[in-house]
């Protein structure tokens, strides 16, 4: 995002204005129309960006509707996994775009997906994170692709009666603003060690290690105030490191992580949650728990941990779950039930999306969609 400015001279304007878009690089203040247009044309050439991109890489992520399913392809660099689609775009100067169709399934009123986003780093090297639009169609009985036959029963022929149906369309004008600097949050990094974390894959790099270095990455994006602490699960749950902000002692705790036979995911929640309620959480802070397991919960079932999860919800924590692996291979439907909100459940094949998503949730937690209106 660019903010170019006519008579918009002063600090506060530039203050205001380099907050706003992200970096004083962003934002021209001119006296003129020529001064803005020179500008214009910098930014058209890619002169303002490192190497003319406008965009160093970003992850796109489109979760389909259960009504709907692919039909054909899905542009050129998607990947399709389940009902997630996700596009990784790098290096892009100007526009970038991709298509594809979806089939309805049955008759009615439908979205087409569940939740669109699309986490970035831009030219500047400024992290960002936005929600796309969801569209909804109408689908009639011709265009549904659906087997099932429709059974037709009697009925009594209605009174004949006249409905006028009008729309009445209100103004409405927000003025809710989220300001990530000054939001704050304490946040368990809860991370499946589990023997198949150990599993490579490339040659000597491991799951393991690349969760590792995926929750490093998130810990480097702590801002001053922020606070998070570390807790593995296999048989058991172990607090490796409590609430802090010292990002070695974070870093360090990581590195601690043992690894063993399991998959506990309702100690691991419940082993986060007490330490959101300990002495050393900022009643200030909002509580954030972000899980990561590659697997299906055993030897206690998946209900287990989503009973442990609805009690971390009672005492306001915000819940983030990554399933690592093909959905078949995890406990899909139950992460789905343990995250707060849809879209606050990752699922990838890919271990090398890891730091990705975790850049993606450290973009959202300090202006979580709750908070606003426009996303309830």
């Amino acid at each position: 995002m660019f903010t170019l400015c006519r008579d918009c001279d002063g600090k506060v304007f530039e203050d205001l204005f380099s907050r706003l878009v992200g970096s004083e690089g962003r934002f021209r203040a001119g006296a003129s129309e020529e001064d803005l247009t020179s500008w214009g044309s910098e930014l058209n050439r890619g002169e303002t960006a490192d190497e003319g991109n406008t965009l160093r890489h970003g992850l796109v992520r489109d979760q389909l509707s259960e009504v709907m399913t692919l039909a054909g392809d899905v542009g050129v660099g998607g990947t399709v996994s389940g009902r997630t689609i996700t596009w990784q775009p790098n290096a892009v100067s100007g526009e970038w775009e991709t298509s594809f169709q979806v089939l309805p399934m049955r008759e009615g009123w439908w979205a087409t997906n569940d939740v669109a986003s699309f986490v970035y780093v831009d030219a500047f090297g400024a992290a960002a994170y936005a929600i796309f639009p969801v569209p909804y169609v109408q689908v009639d009985r011709s265009l549904a692709n659906s087997t099932a036959t429709a059974t037709v029963s009697p009925t009594a022929t209605p009174t004949p009666r006249t409905t006028l149906v009008s729309s009445i369309y209100l103004p409405v004008i927000l003025a809710e603003h989220c300001t990530p600097d000054t939001s704050l949050a304490d946040t368990l990094l809860v991370l499946d060690a589990s023997n198949s974390m150990l599993e490579e894959i490339r040659p000597g790099y491991t799951k393991r290690d690349a969760a590792i270095a995926a929750a490093s990455r998130f810990i480097d994006l702590l801002k001053p105030g922020d606070q998070a602490g570390v807790v593995s699960f296999n048989d058991t749950a172990v607090l490796e490191q409590g609430l802090t902000g010292d990002k070695l002692a974070l870093r360090t705790a990581l590195r601690r992580i043992d690894i063993d036979q399991f998959t506990r995911l309702d100690l691991g929640i419940a082993k986060a949650r007490d330490e959101l309620a300990s002495s050393r959480h900022n009643l200030d802070n909002r509580t954030v728990l972000i899980l990561l397991t590659d697997g299906k919960a055993n030897p206690e079932p998946v209900e287990t941990a989503i009973q442990e999860a609805e009690l971390a919800k009672k005492a306001r924590i915000t819940l983030f779950v990554i399933g690592l692996g093909r959905p078949q291979d995890l406990d899909d439907g139950g992460l789905r039930q343990i995250a707060s909100r849809a879209e606050f459940y990752y699922q990838t094949p890919d271990a090398s999306t890891l730091a990705t998503i975790y850049e993606e949730i450290a973009g959202v937690i300090p202006c979580p969609p709750e908070q606003f209106w426009g996303r309830r």
